[in-house]
């Protein structure tokens, strides 16, 4: 509901930011010009928002459509907020991930809540300060690289939850 009355606020700001620019060129007063001040930035920033709020979700979004999953009971075995790659996007510290016994849960800001089911992982690759994650969920585009210190508790339980999936090492 709160995304589509801010997406909703967005395209107002952005007509009424429109409606300003050509009322200032037909009619030049100095009241539209200071009407003109005061709604420039905020129409420049609600497009900035609808632009991410529609291209962000396609490109972090994979090829089958989203499928809701159940909810999850009980708390999350961890949790950290990290950066990392969805794709070819990047998030800087502001990927929510949550570790839950059959599922990693990503949430990037302002794009709602991913979920990639363990019975999805192909690979898990860890390195240092950095956890790859190669799936074939729908939900989002693989591979997933997330920036999590090398004894944070989530990392452990990311590597818990692929169990015995690992990716071979590279050769040449």
């Amino acid at each position: 509901m709160r995304s589509r009355v801010a997406t909703g606020l967005a395209v107002v700001l952005v007509v009424a930011g429109l409606v300003n620019s050509v009322w200032l060129w037909v009619a030049p007063t100095r009241a539209n010009e200071v009407s003109a001040f005061v709604t420039y930035p905020l129409a420049v920033l609600a497009f900035g928002f609808l632009v991410y709020r529609f291209f962000g979700r396609a490109a972090i979004r994979g090829h089958d459509e989203y499928v809701n999953q159940p909810p999850v009971p009980g708390p999350p075995t961890a949790t950290v907020r990290c950066s990392g790659h969805i794709g070819s996007m990047s998030f800087r510290n502001t990927l929510v991930v949550a570790v839950y016994p059959d599922r990693l849960t990503i949430r990037p800001l302002l794009l709602g809540t991913r979920t990639i089911m363990a019975s999805r992982l192909t690979a898990v690759e860890l390195g240092w300060r950095r956890v790859t994650v190669e799936h074939t969920s729908g939900d989002l585009r693989s591979p997933v690289t997330l920036r999590v210190s090398t004894d944070h508790p989530a990392r452990a339980a990311i590597e818990r939850l692929a169990g015995s999936v690992s990716r071979p090492p590279r050769t040449g």
